[in-house]
């Protein structure tokens, strides 16, 4: 505030009390000057509904014009008079005018909802499509649900309609499955299966059984790993080492569900190939004494 004996008039964005001159404070402005003149007390007049003013009393050039009342942004509104800042509108509603008219942001109820399919984050002037794997059947949406396991749904948010109901939410196939909001499916790995559609998980064959490729829809396919290979539960049959076989060809899963199951080749044996059913004796005139050589 002025001091008692400063100018003569308060200026525009100044109003008087007991001879002092006062900046107005947030949410109002004064365009006229005041003479200073003793009884004489002003107030500053309230920005209109709809608009706000954020300076607290720190300007008058911020304050002396009905111009310095600025209409909300888009996704935000004012109900009250003298506004400091605008509300923003809540999750799953949005405010799509873009702070051009006052009388489209003076109410809570010029936020509308979001439609299906679509969501929003607080003070938002449009709605988002769903992202792959997500839906919302409901309006008025803060996000969207995600598809449950076993589940896809590719649309990369280009039509709301395509994300509006769980349904969208299509079963993976047979020998294939999915996580939670997924946009796709992925393939049942070798050695694993899944027999019905919509599954979450694949399941393992057991040890010492695997299947042919990718994609397996049945126990069925898992079959004993042939001669010098072995495999744990869910694996792919891996070829023994060079140096040692197994000669099982595949009458029995119990004789392939482990390393261990390989043999190592014997003296006098040797063995430089991976995954065979038998060792090769050294050529005559040669001998080898140690066990486990893969010459």
């Amino acid at each position: 505030a002025y001091a008692l004996y400063g100018p003569n008039t308060c200026n525009p964005g100044e109003f008087l009390d007991n001879l002092l001159c006062h900046v107005c404070p947030s949410g109002r402005y004064f365009s006229s000057t005041t003479l200073r003149e003793a009884g004489v007390t002003t107030s500053c007049n309230s920005c209109p509904l709809g608009k706000y003013l954020a300076d607290d009393g720190l300007s008058a050039t911020a304050h002396d014009s009905s111009d310095d009342c600025t209409v909300c942004a888009g996704g935000k509104y004012s109900d009250a008079l003298a506004s400091s800042e605008c509300l923003s509108c809540s999750a799953g509603k949005i405010l799509d005018d873009a702070g051009v008219s006052a009388s489209a942001h003076d109410h809570a109820d010029d936020c509308t909802n979001c439609g299906v399919g679509t969501f929003s984050s607080s003070g938002s002037m449009s709605c988002t499509i769903c992202s792959t794997g997500r839906y919302t059947s409901s309006t008025s949406s803060a996000t969207c649900q995600e598809c449950a396991a076993g589940k896809h749904l590719s649309d990369a948010a280009s039509s709301a309609a395509l994300h509006d109901a769980e349904s969208d939410c299509l079963p993976c196939s047979a020998g294939s499955t999915s996580g939670v909001g997924s946009g796709s499916c992925s393939l049942c790995s070798q050695g694993t299966f899944a027999s019905a559609a919509g599954s979450a998980l694949c399941s393992p064959c057991e040890a010492g059984k695997s299947t042919a490729g990718t994609s397996s829809q049945n126990y069925t396919s898992c079959s004993i790993c042939g001669a010098g290979t072995y495999t744990d539960a869910g694996g792919e049959c891996t070829g023994c080492i060079a140096g040692k076989y197994l000669a099982d060809s595949g009458s029995d899963a119990t004789l392939h569900d482990s390393e261990a199951d390989c043999t190592v080749c014997g003296a006098g044996k040797y063995n430089d190939q991976v995954g065979v059913a038998s060792c090769s004796m050294c050529a005559a005139g040669k001998y080898l004494e140690a066990t486990g050589q893969y010459l």
